[in-house]
């Protein structure tokens, strides 16, 4: 089967080169949107559809987790989930603190908000204002 996901670190070059190698190898799929892990990463990917004439986001949606102050100045303003890093941090910290005091518990479910930041790149925009 055909595999879609391009695991990759969080450097806008290892962006641009996953988006690079998901349009040669699609084989006629549509794609539609492109879901990266990081703003860095998503901002290799929009360079890539751009270099590939795919039009952000008339022919591709692309949404990022970050959050980073520079999404908004991207071309187009880039779509983002903020995840809450303190909080995770926190958890973390918690988590391990327990077990160092000798809990041992199975693993827990923790649930931690998160903000959805819609701009130009998801292309809700667009469909908004048909």
């Amino acid at each position: 089967p055909w595999e879609a996901i391009r695991p990759r670190a969080e450097r806008s070059e290892e962006g641009m080169e996953a988006t690079r190698e998901l349009l040669a190898d699609r084989e006629g799929r549509e794609i539609t949107a492109v879901l990266t892990a990081t703003d860095s990463t998503a901002m290799g990917a929009l360079r890539a559809l751009y270099d590939a004439g795919v039009k952000v986001p008339e022919q591709m949606a692309i949404v990022s987790f970050g959050g980073a102050f520079t999404a908004e100045y991207m071309q187009p303003p880039l779509t983002t989930i903020t995840l809450p890093m303190r909080a995770i941090g926190e958890q973390a910290a918690r988590l391990l603190l327990d077990r160092i005091d000798g809990d041992t518990s199975p693993h827990r479910n923790i649930l931690l908000p998160t903000e959805l930041t819609v701009r130009v790149s998801c292309g809700a925009t667009l469909r908004d204002s048909a």
